[in-house]
């Protein structure tokens, strides 16, 4: 009986070519759509996520003092006493814990030939930290080499470097690849001084100089304060600070169960400190404000699409259906029950839907592929440099917009049914 049905259904959409063609290209271009923009969504939290957790190093979680504020870099630091505090509870939770580093983030100056700048330090503890930025995050420059543990150079941020009238041997358009990471390889640089002289008052008055190495360019991440970033190791910047402290300590989980877990136990057993994941912290603002913008906007195409499938399949079913009245009043008559034309009526729809999905799956990697050739780049806000737009396939939202059509399009063609089935069969044969 069941392949009997599935040949009824096959001639059927042969029959009626024009409109099933027709439903099946405008439910594809629904689906096309929907992923598309859902996968460049994707894109984009997968982009801030591994950027946020490994480049920058924030890991998971971020522990810093409860009356910390982000814009007083100076203010309520961790302490020795603190860090040691912090760190031994860590061990006794070393199971769920992946890495860990620390971060001192102050103001300071450079002088140089061109003259003198106010600098933003960004320093971490890099022989912590090598865990934690993994592939394709490890090499992290444009020009020049990374920092490593051994390091007593910094880095400084591509438009520092340009101000400072830095050359490059290579054009940085050609550096960036896909997922805001950057192609390996020393590329080399120079700079009229290539030894910067840095100053920072401490807290206690004293001016503390130092002349330090530059040994590469990286991106300030922020548009902002790409002109005025130096990154260095952790220990120097405590020297030129002139105090043993840090800003805050970040950790990497195991997973994510294990990131709510530690969370609740550093919470519990660290009360007089803030545990906060880095998307609910003041540095994941910009992620924040970039989803929830996306989060609303994907609302609103969600609502004109589903109008859109409404109607294209509410049009498409009744012209289809109002066609077949008199086919449906010749099964009636030869003792088809009506439980039968609803169960081919559902399986002719279902088959459009399954097909336009199958269409739109590979129209969709046919556009991310045609995307990866073209290299187009965008201003993310992630980076302070363009980036090469890509996309991720949107697994859950393309099921969901599947489950959305197959279901639209089962209670449509019920609704038609039940009205065309009400008559009688000597009126169904004569229309």
């Amino acid at each position: 009986m069941f392949k009997e049905f599935l040949k009824m259904t096959f001639k059927s959409i042969f029959q009626h070519k024009k409109q099933s063609s027709v439903a099946i290209v405008s439910m594809c271009s629904v689906l096309v759509c929907y992923t598309v923009f859902e996968g460049y969504k994707l894109n984009i939290h997968y982009l801030f996520s591994k950027v946020y957790e490994h480049k920058l190093m924030y890991g998971d979680l971020i522990i810093e003092h409860k009356n910390k504020i982000e814009s007083q870099l100076t203010e309520n630091l961790l302490t020795t006493e603190d860090q040691n505090t912090i760190y031994n509870v860590l061990a006794k939770h070393s199971n769920l814990i992946n890495a860990k580093t620390a971060h001192l983030f102050f103001q300071a100056q450079i002088s140089t030939g061109l003259g003198q700048y106010i600098v933003f330090i960004n320093s971490s503890d890099l022989q912590e930290s090598q865990t934690m930025k993994t592939q394709p995050y490890i090499w992290d420059v444009f020009y020049g080499s990374p920092l490593n543990n051994k390091s007593s150079s910094i880095l400084i941020s591509y438009a520092l470097s340009q101000k400072l009238n830095c050359r490059y041997e290579q054009d940085i358009s050609s550096i960036i690849k896909q997922n805001a990471t950057i192609k390996s390889g020393v590329r080399e640089f120079s700079c009229p001084e290539m030894n910067f002289q840095i100053s920072n008052v401490t807290r206690n008055g004293q001016l503390n100089v130092a002349s330090i190495p530059v040994s590469g360019v990286f991106d300030g991440i922020y548009e902002e304060l790409d002109d005025k970033m130096i990154q260095m190791p952790l220990e120097l910047a405590q020297k030129i600070f002139g105090e043993p402290v840090v800003s805050k300590i970040s950790v990497q989980t195991k997973n994510e169960k294990s990131t709510k877990t530690l969370q609740n136990f550093l919470q519990s057993e660290l009360p007089q400190y803030k545990v906060t994941p880095w998307f609910k912290h003041e540095v994941g603002s910009i992620y924040k404000k970039t989803m929830s913008l996306f989060n609303l906007f994907s609302q609103f195409v969600l609502i004109i699409l589903s109008t859109i499938s409404f109607f294209i399949i509410f049009n498409t079913l009744f012209k289809v259906l109002l066609e077949r009245q008199r086919e449906f009043g010749l099964f009636l008559s030869i003792g088809y029950k009506k439980k039968h034309l609803y169960f081919l009526s559902f399986l002719e729809g279902q088959f459009l839907v399954i097909t336009s999905a199958i269409i739109g799956i590979v129209v969709y990697y046919f556009i991310n592929v045609c995307l990866n050739a073209l290299e187009l780049k965008y201003q993310a806000g992630l980076l302070s440099r363009s980036i090469i737009l890509s996309l991720d396939f949107p697994f859950e939202k393309a099921v969901f917009a599947f489950i959305g059509l197959a279901l639209l399009n089962a209670i449509l063609t019920f609704f038609f049914m039940f009205i065309f089935l009400k008559k009688k069969i000597i009126d169904l044969l004569k229309t």
